[in-house]
């Protein structure tokens, strides 16, 4: 009659069921050494620094790096359009940024000093 069999995962409390309780703590950052890693594992070294993202239709995005994914989708955070003239360039602000995988050419970390402070020589 009125019996009730479980099979697999329960719903009742403690069956495999997520909660803080149970959960492991998240590694520091530095455990993750980047040149262990293949593919977008790699970035990990990235994570919170600033980089510059350069996107197939030319375009230049600076900000700091907050996420990505396998597939080489990006978060960034105080994200800005930078447009070069000569020597010179201007940043107009975006705010957060998510930028497809598909359409990055390529992303590198920028020296935050430099970048603020400018180089002997400009640009070049």
């Amino acid at each position: 009659g009125g019996q009730r069999r479980s099979y697999g995962r329960g719903r009742g409390r403690g069956h495999g069921q997520y909660n803080q309780h149970n959960a492991a703590p998240s590694p520091p950052l530095d455990f993750y050494p980047g040149e262990d890693f293949f593919g977008t594992g790699s970035l990990i070294s990235q994570l919170d620094k600033k980089v510059i993202v350069i996107l197939l239709d030319h375009q230049h995005i600076v900000g700091v790096l907050r996420s990505f994914d396998q597939f080489g989708n990006f978060v960034l955070q105080h994200a800005c359009r930078r447009f070069y003239e000569g020597n010179n360039f201007c940043d107009i602000p975006l705010g957060l940024y998510i930028i497809r995988g598909e359409q990055v050419v390529l992303l590198g970390e920028l020296d935050a000093e430099k970048d603020e402070n400018g180089v002997e020589g400009g640009l070049v």
